[in-house]
């Protein structure tokens, strides 16, 4: 979850139907730290299975494009491609 903050929240969900059925379905929540952002992002953008605006990036991560530049520039020279086909994945 995302804050306007900035802040982003990561949370689980209880694993062992035990817990399930006794009323506890969040397994934790911890803040994703600033060196993590892009990896969160990134991980949960790529099941849309559509584009990934790079506005998307700067407002929802509050890091600017200079942080992933070189790791986007890198995919691309190797033959990844930044847009997603018919085929999916």
């Amino acid at each position: 979850m995302t804050f306007p903050d900035g802040r982003i929240l990561r949370t689980t969900k209880t694993r062992h139907p035990r817990g399930f059925m006794q009323g506890r379905y969040l397994g934790s929540q911890r803040d994703v730290e600033a060196a993590d952002k892009p990896f969160e992002f990134f991980m949960n953008r790529f099941r849309l299975l559509e584009a990934a605006p790079r506005v998307e990036f700067i407002a929802y991560t509050g890091l600017c494009e200079d942080v992933i530049r070189p790791q986007l520039d890198e995919a691309i020279a190797q033959g990844y491609s930044p847009n997603v086909r018919i085929t999916g994945r």
